[in-house]
């Protein structure tokens, strides 16, 4: 990134957003800095957000401009991937009316949230592309709108730099919402064991938690990988 002229990102990242504060500093003083989110000083400000049952309309600000625009989705994790996709493009100078018409086309791609139906009643979600918070986050967020009341997490070390706290936060958000079981593969998230106030099972690497996997009990949960 040191060679980049401008980075993209979304301001309501408190980490994030310290991080990039922080290269821009030390790293690449020339560096510009584009930002969307609900925070007020964001260059894209998004103001509002309304969700149906399979769409959502976003409405965002610029230079006391509004915009509004919808996606035939409802989770979190696509609102925030259009509204990137919008704050890009408009960076790029693209007509707001065109970026609006294509958004209203896009469909969903595997690897990225993909919903599928597992054995025992259970839906399985596959994030396993991801690995920063703010995608786990999100994907955590699309777990909790699922029927089942039951839901586990399974999740690996965690590489993101730039906060030394991260499982920390992890553990947090998982408890503040609502799952019920976590399995950590790793030696990183096993040595942070006690941080996880729930059930929770650790393992050093894939190989030592499938040897065992039978022994869990997967039934009418909703299981996050």
């Amino acid at each position: 990134m040191s060679n980049n002229k401008v980075i993209i990102y979304p301001k309501d990242d408190s980490l994030l957003h310290e991080a990039v504060t922080q290269f821009r500093q030390n790293k690449n003083d020339t560096l510009s800095a584009f930002s969307w989110g609900t925070h007020p000083e964001a260059d894209v400000h998004v103001y509002k957000i309304e969700k149906q049952t399979d769409s959502a309309s976003i409405c965002i600000r610029i230079h006391q401009n509004d915009f509004h625009f919808f996606i035939p989705f409802s989770d979190d994790a696509s609102i925030h991937n259009a509204i990137t996709t919008f704050t890009v493009a408009l960076y790029l100078k693209i007509n707001p009316d065109i970026i609006s018409s294509r958004l209203k086309e896009i469909r969903p791609i595997e690897m990225r949230l993909e919903l599928k139906q597992g054995i025992n009643q259970c839906d399985i979600i596959n994030d396993s592309y991801s690995a920063d918070l703010s995608s786990l986050f999100i994907a955590v967020d699309f777990l909790k709108q699922q029927k089942h009341d039951r839901k586990t997490v399974i999740v690996s070390d965690f590489m993101q730099t730039g906060s030394e706290n991260v499982y920390d936060l992890m553990a947090n958000y998982f408890q503040t919402h609502g799952i019920n079981r976590l399995i950590g593969i790793g030696k990183e998230i096993s040595a942070k064991a006690k941080l996880f106030n729930m059930e929770s099972y650790f393992f050093d690497t894939t190989d030592d938690f499938l040897k065992v996997i039978h022994q869990f009990d997967f039934s009418r949960e909703g299981i996050l990988i």
